[in-house]
């Protein structure tokens, strides 16, 4: 159980490491390119790490299924929540399929 908590903790900071690397994208001056680009490297090496650690325990085939899914409905969020994105149905059946398969993949 606790490895698929580890695994839930690294999608989360994959989520904040491709919110830094839009950060990077929009940032204006170097030196906030820089701090976006070692908040990234930073965020991205835990998220890495966490999942290898989560891996110990749950197939690779499960744990990458489940990391990228969180990762994916992560990113959703933040574009909707703090991006101002909007989210129609096809975008809100699309992350429910995604849920659903990481669901499923766990139950297998």
């Amino acid at each position: 159980m606790i490895s698929y908590i580890i695994l839930c903790v690294a999608g989360c900071f994959e989520v904040a490491g491709i919110s830094t690397l839009n950060g990077y994208a929009n940032a204006g001056s170097v030196s906030r390119k820089v701090m976006f680009l070692l908040a990234t490297i930073l965020l991205f090496a835990v998220a890495l790490s966490a999942l290898s650690i989560s891996m110990r325990e749950i197939p690779l085939s499960v744990a990458y299924a489940i990391f990228t899914g969180v990762g994916a409905v992560g990113a959703v969020a933040v574009g909707v929540f703090i991006n101002d994105d909007k989210i129609h149905l096809r975008k809100g059946l699309s992350i429910s399929l995604i849920i659903f398969s990481a669901i499923m993949l766990k139950l297998v």
